[in-house]
């Protein structure tokens, strides 16, 4: 989990280094509440992802991730752009 949380630390980085504008479009399939969870719970989370197989080569190419980690993994990236000053634009979707 700790890895994964450097890998987004490191690839929003390479994002400023391009753009200070970071986009949003996650309304487009799901909700946009995104309550405070623990990182404990988050981590159980990614562990559950993680471990259920979903890299095996499916048609469909969709998996579901648990609410917890989605929550935190997006309130720990929106962290990171906000540290580095960049713009948001948030799509809200057709909703």
């Amino acid at each position: 989990f700790e890895d994964y949380l450097s890998a987004c630390e490191k690839r929003i980085g390479q994002f400023f280094e391009c753009s200070r504008i970071l986009k949003l479009s996650t309304a487009y399939n799901s909700s946009l509440h995104f309550p405070r969870v623990t990182r404990q719970e988050a981590e159980e989370g990614f562990h559950k992802l993680f471990h259920s197989g979903y890299y095996i080569d499916r048609r469909e190419r969709m998996f579901c991730c648990d609410p917890a980690f989605t929550s935190y993994i997006l309130r720990f990236i929106l962290g990171l752009a906000q540290e580095k000053g960049m713009v948001v634009q948030i799509h809200t979707g057709l909703q």
